[in-house]
């Protein structure tokens, strides 16, 4: 009888953890320490592959698995190319069940960062000393990225007011998911504009905005124009904030890898 294949795990461990030259790579993070010792009962000894988030992937080898401390011998090392297409989601402040919902999705999608943030008629408002919020919304990022094996951890920038974050990212095709209009749908968009870059050309950098529960206030949607979204449609139905910006991911992801 043919022996049943090991599982493989993955974990995702902070750069500086790891020294190369000492082929040793450690950390004190409670979530890794608990996943490893108290949900896996990994032992020393077993076998696991660690990713830095940048691209890097390392066989290594159990060596101490602590309740706060964790230690692995490093082995061979491998490397993914980035990603062709680097996409920005920007998702704006929903209930926190559904949040933290499309965190999961976005990973699992591919997108190289997620930005949050928050405009007059979001209905979550930020509070003062929710430090444990990000810390929170970056494990789910690094255990959607494992359960789905990425190489690449999506960068998960602090929440940031619609006003601050409409004028970052001046160089990127800028996108604001759009209902209720006759603008261009997405994927045609999105071909055309992949479709007319050059191998030379650096990675293509697209920045979609999703709208909030209750839409953008009319200074916000002067404030999007002024910034040179360019609307796009996903389809006839009205769909959630999350929905919406899960899908755009998708249809992103789809088309990057219809180009490779």
């Amino acid at each position: 009888m043919a022996q049943a294949k090991r599982a493989r795990y993955r974990f995702f461990i902070d750069p500086a953890c790891i020294d190369s030259q000492s082929g040793r790579a450690s950390s004190d993070e409670s979530r890794l320490s608990h996943q490893v010792r108290n949900v896996l009962r990994l032992k020393a000894g077993d076998q696991a592959e660690l990713l830095d988030g940048l691209g890097n992937l390392y066989e290594a080898q159990l060596l101490n698995a602590g309740r706060t401390y964790i230690e692995f011998a490093l082995g061979k090392v491998s490397r993914q190319a980035p990603p062709t297409l680097k996409v920005t989601s920007c998702l704006p402040l929903i209930k926190a069940h559904r949040f933290e919902w499309a965190l999961e999705k976005l990973t699992e999608l591919g997108v190289s960062r997620i930005a949050p943030f928050y405009s007059e008629r979001c209905v979550v408002k930020l509070k003062a000393g929710e430090e444990g919020r990000s810390r929170r919304w970056l494990s789910i990022c690094k255990e959607a990225a494992e359960q789905c094996e990425r190489y690449y951890l999506p960068e998960l920038a602090e929440p940031l007011p619609l006003s601050e974050l409409a004028r970052r990212d001046e160089r990127a095709l800028k996108l604001i998911l759009s209902e209720r209009s006759k603008a261009p749908d997405m994927v045609s968009t999105l071909y055309k504009r992949i479709s007319a870059a050059k191998p030379t050309d650096a990675p293509l950098e697209i920045f979609i905005l999703g709208g909030p529960e209750g839409g953008f206030s009319e200074d916000e949607q002067a404030l999007i124009v002024a910034n040179k979204f360019q609307p796009v449609s996903l389809g006839r139905t009205i769909l959630r904030s999350e929905t919406a910006c899960i899908l755009a991911a998708g249809l992103a992801s789809v088309i990057e890898r219809k180009e490779d």
